[in-house]
């Protein structure tokens, strides 16, 4: 990068309350100034607001209800209350509730950097142990309205986890690390753009050059911000501190730098990237806090497949010849001639099919409570039901077929409807 901007000690914008020579630029200047010291939100927030939407409910899948869009909506005003919270824990009392995902850009100068990291940490973290508490309880209860809010807590909360402005954990990577060093953003987003579209090219995915665009637009921003923070690093961080001849500085400065951007909108980006990053216990604190939302969030990931509520579907075995109803597509284990076609429902439930040309010995996983003949399932279907040591039941009936054994069986926390029905769903293919 080049040098900082900088201008002479004698230009206009530098003498204390000197309007400007020219009637046209100081008429620019009053009115950005006036939009420097009381800004809007409005344009880029619904922006964000409707593509975060937009992108759960694709992901919520194909049931776009009443339902799962007012889940959305809760996850959404949760997120909000989560930073409402924290500027009223850190004792700022001018914020105002909305459905904005970046309430850091309302404080940014007026609050120290702790403070702003932790109202920056209090929007997704709360909703990811929320997420991860709903899916565990699914996991012992499933409940398909609990997974929708859990997948939307996810999603919402794991996207504000991106460290790209203006989400969350963006505004955060700004305030703590990329503050230290002004090439470490540019760099960063740098890598992000040639990552995105090495991966768009690789997969064919042209989707994915709309962020690698939006990010390469970002960054030649933020190469200019950065390049013209160093001039005001010496100015106050609350814009309404800043003396009058401090403010035609920056407005000058922001004009030159950005011209094509909202002068008031560039003076905010200068003077925020002028101020000096925090203490390094300070940053290590608040990323050691992202790094435990992001932690947070790939166990929820990796339980919500495991939580996903059942969808009972006919499974036709080829290589079996038998259909039967499942919650979800079994994985197929074959070992030794014996082949094991099983679905999971939640770390406690088992559905399975176990069958093999020959003899089959039936599994006993726990003590007999009942052996009995079923006449309905065929002349040699017999029916077992057991209680496991750890708690729970489980319920085998066995059947042959000619020379074929089969073997269909249920473990569960206790007997549900579930359980005969999956039982009795069980059919030969001829």
């Amino acid at each position: 990068m080049t040098e900082a901007l900088a201008f002479p000690e004698d230009h206009p914008a530098l003498s204390p309350e000197l309007p400007f020579e020219d009637a046209a630029l100081e008429v620019e200047y009053q009115r950005e100034h006036q939009r420097f010291l009381a800004p809007k939100r409005g344009g880029l927030s619904i922006l964000l607001l409707l593509s975060l939407a937009g992108f759960t409910l694709v992901k919520l899948g194909a049931d776009r209800s009443l339902s799962s869009f007012a889940l959305l909506v809760i996850a959404l005003a949760l997120h909000e209350l989560g930073q409402f919270a924290g500027l009223r824990l850190v004792g700022y009392r001018d914020g105002k509730m909305s459905f904005i995902p970046i309430p850091s850009a309302w404080v940014s100068g007026k609050l120290l950097p702790w403070k702003e990291g932790v109202v920056l940490l209090l929007g997704p973290v709360p909703g990811l142990l929320l997420g991860l508490l709903l899916l565990i309880a699914s996991l012992h209860a499933p409940s398909a309205p609990l997974h929708t809010f859990a997948m939307s807590l996810l999603i919402i909360n794991g996207l504000n986890l991106m460290p790209f402005a203006p989400l969350d954990a963006g505004r955060l990577f700004r305030l703590s690390l990329f503050s230290r060093n002004r090439f470490l953003e540019p760099g960063f987003l740098a890598v992000g753009v040639a990552a995105l579209a090495f991966f768009a090219l690789q997969t064919r995915n042209w989707l994915l050059l709309a962020p690698a665009g939006f990010l390469l637009i970002t960054l030649v921003f933020r190469y200019r911000v950065l390049r013209a923070a160093p001039s005001v690093r010496d100015l106050p961080r609350d814009p309404g501190q800043l003396a009058p001849a401090q403010a035609r500085k920056l407005f000058t400065l922001a004009r030159a730098a950005l011209p094509w951007r909202r002068v008031a909108t560039a003076m905010e980006q200068i003077l925020d990237a002028a101020q000096p990053p925090p203490r390094f216990g300070t940053t290590a604190a608040l990323l050691s806090g992202w790094a435990v939302a992001l932690l947070a969030l790939c166990v929820g990931i990796g339980l919500l497949g495991l939580a996903a509520p059942a969808k009972w579907s006919e499974h036709q075995s080829k290589d079996g010849h038998f259909a039967i109803l499942l919650p979800r597509a079994p994985r197929v284990i074959a070992v030794a001639g014996t082949t094991l076609e099983q679905a999971n429902q939640g770390p406690e439930r088992f559905y399975q099919v176990r069958w093999t040309n020959g003899d089959l010995r039936a599994a006993r996983p726990g003590e007999v409570v009942s052996d009995v003949a079923v006449p309905a399932a065929g002349p040699t279907a017999r029916e077992l039901r057991l209680r496991r040591p750890g708690g729970g039941v489980a319920v085998v009936r066995t059947m042959k077929d000619g020379e074929r054994s089969f073997e269909i069986m249920v473990i569960a926390p206790h007997e549900e409807p579930e359980t005969q029905r999956f039982l009795d769903s069980f059919r030969l293919l001829r």
